[in-house]
């Protein structure tokens, strides 16, 4: 390990830390960029494309990104950097998008096998999320930390909620394929082609810049490998707070992937709009909760909003999700029932590029009423537009307050591997139950987990904050033999 001596006080590496924060961006519209048009591409792949099966190929992500991030977290605090596993990462995600990209002229016997490959490939790379969080809580001088790891947090949520509208730009070049490079491009893939260019960008700027570590932090490390510390029972880790705010982010990244997930299949069946018209209005409606979620973020990473109880705010956001639940259920005087695809002159298949409705494959079309698309607006700009940040920003400052000054590699990657394992299950198990019984009973699951995330902050609303996070302890009380002066840091 390459190392420096400090010689003036550490400052916080701002440069370091706005390009990982860069690539949280990345992260976050990687995540959510094909959400609102994957659909649409298998579809117009092959017809054999069921709810089902692309509820598969959404969790395939996740479940590699849950393996993954912990894997990443643990390779990062072993080296102690975070250019080679980030890199690795970024480069995985771009063979992933390629792969996506290749589909659209791939024989239909590999199709399958390949629709899913390219989400395990491309979940896999973004579990280098975790090194770059966890690089960001420990890298800032510690009245930094709590303005960066929100900002952080809000740049990749920023990402996750921008994702469905940068696909509106691709938009012109329309379903009809265009050669590039002897790749397919359209209006479904065009994104990805662009995202493995971006990946490659991203890895030849990391070793264009430094990434120092806190120097307290390192003082810990070096101080506990020589023996030199002492656990103190005043500032050990409260592991059942850690668990209260895992489970509230996990639920939350839970309701995101799920609305996201279903905002086409489900705008397409209440609105009768077509699968152009879906990627379109619904790419509009996450925009607007975009610059909504980032004037958020904004507002809470500085002064005096940063300095609000957090678990008054997390309560605000979560209140707001559970609103968008309820009036979101199919109540019976809602407008109803729904109306069934129509069909073209002249052919008895549904062509949903033709219109939109209810699919006739579904029982509860005519039993299922229509929620106020004013309603249906207006709640996802509420609940992503401004719940979705106050829960996020606030359970990744308080997160990286509990763990305090140590290396955080793990714990961060045991935290988006949790979100991601939540990512992974609840999509195809909703998809399966909005392909059986429409969107009543997704909506009250979710609401459920909301009601017990409720709870849970009220039960340990005095174990979620003290003084002691405040000020971002060490969970060790290094010896007097080591200073500051002697502390090193990896270049």
């Amino acid at each position: 390990m390459n190392t420096k001596k400090f010689i003036e006080p550490y400052k916080t590496p701002w440069v370091g830390i706005c390009y990982c924060i860069g690539i949280q961006f990345i992260c976050g519209l990687q995540g959510s960029i094909f959400y609102v048009s994957m659909w649409s591409y298998l579809t117009s792949i092959t017809s054999q494309i069921t709810v089902g099966y692309y509820g598969w190929c959404i969790a395939a992500f996740s479940l590699a990104q849950t393996v993954a991030s912990p894997l990443f977290g643990w390779w990062s605090e072993k080296c102690y950097s975070i250019r080679i596993p980030t890199a690795c990462g970024l480069l995985l995600m771009c063979v992933g998008n390629l792969v996506y990209c290749m589909l659209a002229g791939m024989d239909i016997k590999y199709f399958f096998f390949f629709a899913i490959l390219n989400r395990v490939i491309s979940g896999g790379g973004e579990g280098c999320l975790s090194v770059i969080r966890a690089y960001i809580a420990t890298a800032c001088y510690k009245e930094d930390r709590s303005k960066a790891v929100t900002i952080g947090f809000g740049s990749y949520v920023l990402g996750l909620a921008m994702g469905p509208s940068v696909q509106l730009i691709f938009i012109p070049l329309g379903t009809n394929s265009i050669n590039v490079f002897n790749i397919l491009l359209n209006v479904f893939n065009a994104p990805a082609f662009l995202f493995a260019v971006i990946c490659m960008g991203a890895i030849f700027g990391l070793y264009c810049l430094d990434f120092p570590y806190n120097p307290h932090v390192l003082e810990t490390i070096e101080a506990k490998k020589k023996g030199q510390v002492s656990v103190n029972p005043q500032t050990q880790l409260d592991y059942f707070a850690i668990g209260v705010l895992i489970y509230i982010y996990v639920t939350q990244q839970s309701f995101a992937s799920n609305d996201e997930v279903l905002a086409a299949p489900l705008t397409i069946s209440l609105y009768n709009w077509t699968t152009e018209e879906a990627i379109k209005y619904n790419g509009i409606i996450f925009t607007v909760a975009a610059l909504c979620s980032v004037s958020i973020y904004l507002i809470i990473a500085y002064e005096p909003f940063g300095k609000f109880d957090k678990r008054k705010v997390i309560l605000v956001g979560l209140v707001l999700f559970a609103v968008h639940h309820i009036v979101n259920l199919p109540w019976g005087f809602y407008d109803g029932p729904l109306d069934f695809v129509k069909l073209k002159p002249n052919s008895t298949t549904e062509d949903l590029t033709y219109a939109g409705g209810c699919s006739r494959n579904y029982s509860w079309c005519k039993s299922t009423s229509r929620v106020p698309l004013y309603i249906y607006i207006s709640t996802m700009i509420l609940s992503f537009g401004f719940g979705y940040p106050c829960i996020s920003s606030s359970v990744g400052t308080m997160y990286a307050n509990i763990l305090g000054n140590r290396k955080q590699d793990i714990f961060q990657g045991i935290l988006e591997g949790s979100g991601s394992f939540f990512r992974c299950i609840f999509p195809p198990l909703l998809t399966l139950l909005f392909d059986a019984t429409g969107y009543k009973y997704t909506m009250l699951i979710q609401f459920t987990l909301l009601f017990i995330s409720i709870v849970l902050v009220l039960f340990c609303w005095r174990r979620l904050i003290s003084e002691k996070y405040d000020q971002f302890p060490s969970i060790y009380s290094p010896s007097r033999k080591l200073s500051a002066n002697s502390s090193t840091v990896p270049t």
